[in-house]
């Protein structure tokens, strides 16, 4: 039988036994070990690890922590080193679809449950404990369907994550999916960022150079758009310019009070990553059922509601609060994208 069959048995027995009340190992007085692994240097993923961290000891749990480099080669070699240390579960963002696939095959030959943030693939999840991300395109296609209401028409261009992991390119389609309610506006580029401000910036120089009467850039994350909004301030196109955005950085944030990003879909890596690890826990302790995808809770935000965005870099009453949340419930199998 499958290792995550087994897991899936295991924990359909458990739960038809529970009183329904979220379980930890702490029960029983085993301590887990979890590998969390990020694949770059981006403050998203460092902040999801953070959260991680902190929430751990209240699930019965400590984190070890990996840096893949944006290397698939480096990310296998932090997996095969998370297993011969015998963890009791993997936590992580793939540097890529084609590098989590090769990941998961490690974590199954070696029955370790592992838990995929971001990088959803419907053929991987009967092999891993869950994956999570938010709904790819409709919180890309909520940035459009806000600008549509906002801009009467003009040139838009979008400026992309790093491709390759499927969220980067899902942001794009659903913006454009949500853009397409007004057809006086135009995309005319698309070019990426890579997550990266200071590639950001020089892409974002130049846009507008190739296209001085541009009125609104798409930016896939704050940190992006931090470097795209400086490109602007140095061009004198701020004003002309609409910046719109996702994810809720804390510097994202002030942009936003500040009338610099007009628009943002949020979302918190730490509260992404405690209810990950919540979320394997309960697999690894057999009281939840492996195999499913999650949605992340996500909050759109201008700078009238800029203060209802969950933080990213809680202090220890806001893990406490995350961890007090309702856990998320599985996507439907007949909903799964």
């Amino acid at each position: 039988m499958h290792f995550l069959s087994l897991l899936l048995a295991s924990s359909l027995a458990a739960s038809s036994a529970s009183s329904g009340a979220e379980a930890t190992p702490a029960a029983s007085g085993k301590t887990l070990t979890i590998a969390f692994m990020r694949p770059g240097p981006d403050p998203y993923y460092q902040d999801g690890q953070n959260g991680a961290v902190m929430a751990a000891p209240s699930l019965g749990a400590k984190v070890v922590t990996y840096f893949s480099n944006n290397s698939q080669s480096q990310e296998l070699a932090n997996v095969e080193d998370a297993i011969s240390k015998k963890v009791d579960g993997i936590l992580m963002y793939a540097v890529s679809l084609s590098a989590e696939s090769a990941d998961v095959a490690k974590a199954n030959a070696a029955h370790v449950p592992i838990f995929l943030l971001y990088g959803y693939d419907k053929s991987l999840v009967s092999k891993v404990a869950g994956f999570e991300q938010v709904n790819l395109i409709e919180y890309g296609k909520a940035v459009g369907t806000w600008l549509t209401k906002h801009l009467t028409e003009g040139k838009v261009a979008i400026i992309t994550g790093l491709l390759g992991r499927g969220d980067a390119e899902a942001y794009a389609e659903g913006f454009k999916t949500g853009l397409a309610n007004n057809p006086q506006l135009t995309v005319v580029a698309q070019v990426p960022g890579d997550w990266n401000r200071q590639k950001a910036q020089h892409a974002a120089q130049d846009l507008i150079t190739g296209h001085p009467d541009l009125k609104a850039l798409y930016v896939e994350n704050e940190d992006m758009a931090i470097g795209a909004i400086l490109a602007l301030k140095r061009a004198g196109k701020l004003s002309q310019v609409m910046v719109v955005s996702c994810n809720g950085a804390p510097y994202g944030l002030e942009a936003i009070a500040n009338g610099e990003i007009q628009a943002s879909n949020t979302c918190s890596p730490a509260l992404e990553a405690v209810m990950g690890l919540r979320i394997l826990t309960g697999v690894i302790g057999h009281t939840t059922e492996p195999g499913h995808l999650y949605y992340s809770l996500t909050v759109f935000v201008t700078k009238e509601n800029v203060k209802d965005a969950n933080p990213w870099v809680p202090d220890q009453s806001g893990i406490e609060k995350f961890l007090s949340l309702p856990l998320l419930q599985p996507v439907a199998d007949s909903d799964l994208p």
